[in-house]
């Protein structure tokens, strides 16, 4: 599957979101927002609304651990090492609920 059918960023995995697609519950989260805006730090609120405050240092797992960055190849949390397809999408389906995931989306400048 191509990346373009899931128009996030030019680095987005095809292949996972396409594997991930069918896995998706009912009670999932896509915080999807455009760069900069402060997206991490909604997602840290939404993780300790999630925890009732219950889980301060996201059970030492870092902001990745618990809300992942879905679209991108890459463990941006730990070793920076391309993910394999089949691990991935079992890492996420461990996941609980409801699950949080982070996603960035390209936005085009209006031409009319």
């Amino acid at each position: 599957m191509s990346a373009t059918r899931f128009p996030t960023r030019p680095s987005c995995s095809g292949a996972l979101l396409a594997a991930f697609e069918p896995t998706a519950r009912d009670g999932d989260v896509f915080c999807a927002t455009s760069h900069k805006c402060g997206q991490t730090w909604l997602l840290a609120l939404l993780h300790h609304l999630k925890t009732d405050g219950r889980d301060p240092s996201f059970g030492g797992r870092g902001i990745y651990g618990v809300a992942p960055w879905l679209e991108h190849p890459l463990d941006m949390g730990r070793t920076f090492a391309r993910f394999d397809v089949a691990e991935r999408i079992a890492e996420l389906e461990a996941l609980d609920d409801p699950r949080l995931f982070k996603m960035l989306r390209r936005l085009r400048a209006r031409t009319s």
